[in-house]
């Protein structure tokens, strides 16, 4: 019985060195199992340490990433805020565009007429200067012809 125990404790035994070899953590020249379970040991310390560190970066990563995610939906809120405020502003000047168009127009229009009388009125001006021209010229022939006959 002990016989057949030994024999499967080297059994495992071979089968223990034969895994660690082939995953590299045990030197092919070496019988030193105790050495390469201390290494595994080791290394799975060494990898928990990356992991953990790895999930701090990355929790920290996540944190400022949140952070700047409403710093920028902070900055979109108030952009939208400014092209809504920019939008109104641009219809109300658009209004008050057509409104002085409009003013405009009426005073342009206004003005036409005017400037219309005014250049009936010269017109008129002149043909009554013209009238009086000649009726002063006619009386002054007049006169001539009457201090000639006299």
């Amino acid at each position: 019985f002990a016989a057949a125990h030994c024999q499967h404790l080297e059994d495992e035994k071979l089968n223990i060195k034969t895994a660690l070899r082939g995953s590299k953590i045990l030197d092919p020249n070496s019988d030193d199992i105790a050495g390469a379970v201390v290494a595994m040991a080791d290394r799975l310390v060494s990898l928990e340490q990356r992991i953990f560190s790895i999930s701090v970066d990355q929790a920290g990563d996540s944190e400022r990433l949140r952070h700047d995610n409403v710093e920028l939906l902070d900055r979109v809120k108030d952009t939208e805020s400014v092209a809504t405020s920019l939008q109104q502003e641009n219809e109300e000047l658009s209004a008050q565009m057509e409104e002085l168009s409009h003013d405009k127009a009426r005073k342009i229009q206004y003005l036409e007429a005017e400037n219309l009388k005014l250049m009936k009125s010269l017109k008129e001006g002149k043909r009554n200067i013209q009238e009086l021209r000649s009726e002063i010229q006619v009386l002054r022939s007049q006169s001539v012809e009457d201090q000639l006959h006299s």
